[in-house]
């Protein structure tokens, strides 16, 4: 009787160490998967929950901070960085309209037009390289083309197509 509970004993501190990290590492993974939960909700923005990750809106100060790094890298003169903070504050403004727009018709219950939108911003894009252009020496403007096209590069993420990252591994057989 007394090896019986003995072995009952034992069995049952086997089952206490081994539950303890269990239940601690259970604990930790909600922990986890609560604050990737609140991130996401972050990412997404407030009431969107669709899926669809929504950038922070850029505010005036961003324009300027931006606008600040950009005069630093292209060594840009005071009439230079007054024209791109100019444009790039004006550029803000149709942007967060264009947002207003899309928001209301959301909830109205619409739904906007994604290919139009696309429309826009690449509209917006050459507008801002034609002022650029303008703006900037050759060498700032070709200097500002390189630094552009090496953060494009580097935004490009895992789920983009083979063709534009190009380099990218096959993921067939025979790796």
């Amino acid at each position: 009787m007394k090896t019986i509970n003995l072995k009952l004993a034992a069995l049952a501190m086997l089952l206490a160490i081994f539950m303890i990290p269990a239940s601690g590492q259970a604990r930790q993974g909600q922990g986890q998967r609560q604050g990737q939960d609140q991130r996401q909700g972050q990412r997404q923005g407030q009431g969107q929950g669709q899926g669809q990750r929504q950038r922070q809106q850029m505010t005036e100060a961003d324009v300027v901070d931006r606008v600040d790094r950009l005069a630093e890298s292209l060594k840009l003169n005071d009439e230079q960085k007054t024209k791109v903070l100019t444009f790039e504050k004006q550029e803000l403004k149709k942007t967060q309209a264009m947002r207003e727009q899309m928001a209301a018709t959301r909830e109205s219950g619409g739904q906007f037009d994604r290919e139009a939108m696309r429309v826009k911003m690449q509209e917006a894009r050459d507008l801002r390289e034609k002022e650029y252009k303008v703006i900037f020496t050759k060498e700032q403007y070709t200097k500002y083309i390189k630094l552009r096209d090496e953060r494009n590069q580097n935004r490009q993420r895992p789920g983009d197509s083979q063709q534009q990252q190009g380099d990218r591994p096959s993921r067939g057989r025979g790796r």
